[in-house]
């Protein structure tokens, strides 16, 4: 569904476009996290607004973590191109925490979900430097 989106930022910035979608999540554990669908497309005027630029750049990390399973479904493997992350976290559909490990700085990580049953769930990482949380959801057939 697209939504028409303005901001006006103390006069001197605009975006006007549309959206497939931007939602924040908040979890069980007073945790929140973004996510996006669709690429959208707009026009942003003159001027710059730091708030802009801290959403497209959230975008674009999110886009960027890849989430894969194997053809067992037994191992989902995490990849993220540009940044390191050292830290993971599976929630189940209704926000509950189902695991969580601190690992060694990486940008690629293979985690054992053999012991979650068929759903959806949501996974975070969380980058090395920045402890910024991405998040990708997931389906375990």
């Amino acid at each position: 569904m697209l939504k028409t989106i303005i901001f006006f930022l103390f006069g001197c910035s605009f975006y006007l476009g549309q959206s497939n979608g931007m939602s924040i999540l908040a979890l069980k554990d007073g945790t929140k996290t973004t996510s996006t669908s669709g690429e959208g497309s707009g026009t942003q005027g003159t001027g710059t607004s730091t708030q802009q630029q801290q959403q497209q750049q959230l975008i674009n990390e999110i886009n960027e973590l890849k989430v894969y399973l194997d053809q067992s479904n037994l191992n989902m493997f995490l990849s993220q191109q540009d940044k390191k992350f050292s830290k993971y976290r599976i929630y189940d559909i209704s926000g509950n925490l189902k695991r969580e490990q601190i690992i060694s700085a990486t940008n690629t990580y293979t985690v054992d979900i053999s012991n979650l049953s068929s759903g959806n769930y949501l996974v975070i990482v969380n980058e090395a430097l920045s402890n910024t949380g991405i998040s990708k959801s997931f389906i375990k057939p």
